[in-house]
């Protein structure tokens, strides 16, 4: 199994976890890719490479979760196996795959950003999942509420699913 397939199921049992799949849609998943993208154009502009990382990484996970739904339980996203001709930067094609909702389109798009910035799109995704393992999430309502936002009887909550 590749790196990548990995990071996806790896990214499927954890928002299953927190029950994502129960209390999100596909459009409130494109809709947070959506905020990791306007934070990804915020990096580029002010050169931080870490927060690009970090955005490429939280939109494969965005992806990949719209993309489980949207499937209903089955994962279609893939690794792109191919060379790409990345001469330019292309975040409009991105942003238009999206709007429209095409995974496995987003996924090439985002390989074909991450060589034309000589970044490992596999290491970004790696780099989200590892993050988003270690947080201490409980889904209220259709949104992820963190452990500082919890009150106590959503922590309490938390640590009963968590078995602590």
């Amino acid at each position: 199994m590749s790196k990548f397939n990995e990071l996806v199921k790896r990214t499927i049992k954890w928002s299953e976890g927190i029950d994502l799949y129960n209390q999100s849609t596909e459009r409130k998943q494109v809709s947070k890719a959506f905020e990791e993208f306007a934070e990804l154009i915020a990096a580029l502009d002010d050169n931080d490479e870490y927060e690009i990382k970090d955005a490429i990484g939280d939109i494969l996970v965005c992806v990949v979760n719209a993309d489980y739904i949207d499937s209903n339980g089955r994962s279609t996203v893939f690794e792109p196996k191919m060379e790409f001709d990345s001469q330019t930067l292309n975040l409009s094609e991105l942003a238009q795959l999206l709007i429209i909702r095409d995974h496995c389109g987003c996924v090439y798009s985002i390989y074909r950003l991450c060589d034309h910035l000589k970044l490992n799109p596999t290491e970004c995704f790696e780099m989200a999942v590892e993050t988003i393992e270690k947080r201490k999430l409980l889904m209220v309502n259709g949104k992820a509420v963190k452990w500082e936002n919890m009150t106590d009887e959503q922590r309490d909550i938390w640590r009963s699913r968590n078995e602590i």
